[in-house]
């Protein structure tokens, strides 16, 4: 397996601090009591190839991420009124209909190739051994 270190020494200062402020923001709006938004997301498998910081933190997230798994929604879907694209050198937002259109139209067929919640959790757990 191919790992790729990726540190703030990867981004100016500047760049470091205006990222780190839109992640923080954006986890408050998510750990907010009232008016939480529905958030649905697909990370594309390599990116758990690549160590952020250290084993340890990485060991972190993941655990973050199966302790926080929702269960899929049941019903039907709530339709976007925004898009969040977050990748490693940028991110990107819109609330332009078009563009979030474009993702809404894209979606279920991200889904449909996107592993099940049972074996995204085998998935993380696997990572999280091979990491420790």
């Amino acid at each position: 397996m191919s790992l790729e270190r990726f540190n703030s020494a990867d981004f100016d200062p500047v760049s470091l601090a205006v990222r780190l402020k839109v992640r923080m923001n954006r986890q408050r709006i998510l750990e907010r009591e009232t008016d939480v938004p529905q958030l649905e997301v697909i990370i594309g498998g390599a990116a758990f190839l690549h160590i952020a910081g250290s084993s340890q933190t990485m060991i972190g997230q993941l655990e973050h991420l199966l302790m926080d798994f929702p269960p899929l929604a049941e019903g039907r879907l709530v339709e976007p009124t925004q898009v969040y694209v977050d990748g490693y050198s940028a991110f990107y937002m819109s609330a332009d209909p078009a563009e979030v259109g474009k993702y809404r139209r894209a979606w279920p067929s991200m889904r449909e190739t996107a592993l099940s919640e049972s074996a995204s959790r085998e998935f993380l757990k696997r990572r999280i051994a091979d990491l420790s």
